[in-house]
């Protein structure tokens, strides 16, 4: 059996996102409501190794709960639903280790 790596998306994003992760047999894709409670999605977070957030709140709680996480995708725009901090306060590195900060720029300051 292939080890598969399990995507969490929510039940909003469209069908065509949905049919390009489904057909990579490397990934197992969960979806999930967007309201859900943190006590419902901490458990799926356990061996989650990323995610597409729509307005699902994120933040510190969520990144303990996700030990083998390594991204967390905002579909969308803005960042109102996570908390960017959050992952200089995890106890693990949400990338296995191979960076330990994030870039210096913030979300609203324009790249070069």
């Amino acid at each position: 059996m292939l080890n598969q790596k399990r995507i969490l998306v929510p039940i909003s994003l469209g069908p065509e996102g949905l049919r390009l992760l489904e057909a990579r047999p490397e990934f197992h894709v969960t979806r999930y409501d967007p309201a859900i409670k943190p006590a419902e999605l901490h458990p799926l977070l356990a061996d989650t190794a990323a995610i597409a957030l729509s307005w699902t709140r994120f933040g510190a709680a969520e990144i303990a709960a996700a030990p083998h996480l390594e991204v967390a995708a905002r579909i969308g725009v803005g960042f109102d639903s996570v908390d960017v901090p959050g992952p200089h306060r995890a106890p693990h590195s949400a990338d296995g280790g191979r960076h330990r900060q994030l870039p210096a720029r913030s979300p609203s300051t324009p790249s070069s």
